[in-house]
């Protein structure tokens, strides 16, 4: 089969010879020449046959069940032993066996980090607009493709990874409200998942939520009066935060916003207004 891009016979046009032939990727170049194939005749027969029939069968080698003598663990049949790794690297078949490293070594064993800064290979490196924009195309496609099963197991993945951060990383205004609720014997839930879509700070049992706001995150209106002096990034909070406000209204709850300036400016009156609303 020929490449329509550079010309050259091939029996497969694989990822790497794209790669370098166009810059292309394989489902790219089927959607620019839809009648043309990837692979040849011959390696599709080849990889249609089955078990012993295809040309490449290692009779089973791979899914045979031998179990070690030693310790019972699946090995495959090609050793001859009839032990797995671990058990033939015991005592004196170990290579290391009866030696000690060298406090040379064990300072450098000590010492050795993950290279970081000029020391890491992507140090410096950005990548480029197009680069980026060809990048978010091909996981948006790889997204809509997806079915509904791999969706959902990524969406509690990603919520999970989220959860387990929010635990470890608490704010001072998040302990001071803990703080408080704990001193007035309140039942809370905090970093509470919601719905499957958001977590939120604190939740009570009257379905209350405390959301605690800091100042320049959540861009506090009593301090950035002028919209001219808002970044990109507290204007994307704020549409979320708008949006989340407005979905977990709509579901029937009360929301009560703390903010940092509050907290720090004015704590008993905020004391005295998270009270007020427990008592609803």
């Amino acid at each position: 089969m020929k490449c329509k891009e550079c010309g050259k016979i091939l029996k497969q046009l694989s990822f790497r010879h794209l790669k370098y032939c166009c810059g292309l990727l394989p489902y790219e170049y089927k959607k620019k020449y839809p009648n043309e194939e990837l692979y040849d005749d011959d390696i599709k027969q080849k990889c249609s046959f089955k078990l012993d029939k295809n040309p490449r069968w290692k009779n089973g080698i791979s899914k045979a069940k031998r179990k070690c003598l030693k310790c019972n663990n699946i090995i495959t049949i090609r050793g001859i032993t009839g032990l797995c790794t671990r058990c033939t690297k015991i005592g004196e078949k170990n290579p290391f066996f009866g030696k000690k490293h060298t406090l040379k070594s064990l300072k450098k064993m000590k010492g050795w980090k993950r290279p970081a800064g000029k020391g890491h290979h992507w140090f410096g490196v950005k990548r480029t607009r197009e680069q980026n924009t060809k990048m978010s195309k091909i996981m948006k496609e790889r997204w809509k493709n997806s079915s509904a099963k791999y969706k959902e197991k990524i969406c509690k993945h990603l919520l999970k990874l989220t959860n387990n951060q929010l635990l470890h990383k608490q704010t001072r205004i998040e302990k001071w409200v803990e703080d408080f609720l704990i001193s007035k014997n309140t039942a809370f839930e905090c970093n509470k998942l919601m719905y499957n879509k958001f977590f939120v700070d604190f939740i009570l049992k009257n379905g209350l939520i405390i959301e605690t706001f800091g100042d320049y995150w959540h861009c506090n209106p009593n301090i950035y009066k002028n919209s001219n002096d808002y970044n990109n990034m507290q204007v994307c909070q704020m549409k979320k935060d708008a949006l989340r406000l407005a979905y977990l209204k709509k579901c029937g709850h009360n929301v009560l916003i703390i903010w940092e300036h509050d907290i720090k400016e004015k704590p008993l009156k905020v004391k005295e207004i998270i009270e007020a609303n427990i008592c609803k």
